[in-house]
C-alpha cells in the first residue's frame, strides 16, 4: 500500500506551558509532529495518554527550541496530543498523519542552520528503500514572513509562535537517493531546517533485491 497523507492539525498558544491538538487517528498510521516555542524554554515532552512519542531531529533556532517527534497510532480513536515546555512561553504544535503501513522506521536525517530567503536542510545520506516519506521541518524568524513549499513537496502546515514561524512539509519518493528539504520565504531570517526520511517496515532494500536478482532468484 502506498504511503499517503491523511490529515493535518495545528495549534498555537501564548503564555502557557502546554499546547494541545485533538484529532482522530487510525491504528498503524504514522503521526509526526513539530513542536516549537520561544523564550529560552525547553521542550519537556509529548503525550496523548495512549501512544508513546519518540523525540527526533532537533531544529532549535538560536533561543527558540524546535523538535520533530513521531509515533505509530496504537488505536483508532480521537486523541488529544499535548506538548509541554519547561516554563510559560509561546508554543506551537503541528501534527500530521500518514497511512500506508502499520510500522515505520526513521531512516535518514539532515539539518542546517543559516540565514536567507531559501531555507534548506542540506543533504541526507542515501535512503535505504525506494518508497519513503520525506518530511521537512523548519523554524525561522517571523521577519521572514510566510513560506512557500519546496520543489516536489506538498502538505505545508505553518504557524507562528511569538517571534518564530514553524512548518512541516512532505513528499513521497519512489527511488533511493539523497534527500533534502527546502522552503522559500520573502526576507532573509535566521533559520534551522531539517529533513527526515521514513519508511514502512517489511520492505526489502533495493541493494538486497539487486543481490537476489544477480543470483537468478528473481
Amino acid at each position: 500500500m502506498a504511503i499517503a497523507f491523511v490529515k493535518s492539525a495545528q495549534n498555537t498558544v501564548a503564555a502557557s506551558t502546554t499546547v494541545a491538538v485533538t484529532l482522530s487517528v487510525t491504528t498503524g498510521n504514522l503521526i509526526v509532529l513539530c513542536v516549537s516555542a520561544d523564550n529560552f524554554v525547553t521542550i519537556s515532552g509529548v503525550s496523548d495518554g495512549v501512544n508513546t512519542y519518540t523525540s527526533g531531529l532537533d531544529v532549535t533556532k538560536g533561543a527558540d527550541p524546535g523538535r520533530f517527534w513521531h509515533t505509530v497510532a496504537t488505536t483508532t480513536a480521537s486523541i488529544t496530543i499535548t506538548a509541554t515546555v519547561s516554563s510559560s512561553a509561546f508554543i506551537g504544535l503541528i501534527v500530521q498523519e500518514f497511512s500506508g503501513h502499520t510500522s515505520w522506521v526513521i531512516d535518514k536525517t539532515a539539518s542546517n542552520s543559516s540565514s536567507g530567503s531559501s531555507l534548506t536542510s542540506g543533504n541526507t545520506a542515501t535512503t535505504t528503500v525506494a518508497d519513503e516519506l520525506i518530511v521537512g521541518i523548519a523554524l525561522w524568524g517571523t521577519s521572514g514572513g510566510a513560506a512557500t513549499l519546496g520543489a516536489g513537496y506538498s502538505n505545508l502546515a505553518s504557524i507562528t509562535s511569538g517571534g518564530v514561524y514553524s512548518a512541516l512539509e512532505s513528499k513521497v519518493v519512489s527511488s533511493v537517493g539523497i534527500q533534502s528539504a527546502e522552503l522559500t520565504v520573502s526576507a532573509s531570517p535566521s533559520y534551522t531546517m531539517g529533513c527526515v526520511t521514513i519508511y514502512g517496515t517489511g520492505r526489502v532494500p533495493k541493494s538486497a533485491l539487486a543481490f537476489i536478482g544477480n543470483l537468478g532468484i528473481i
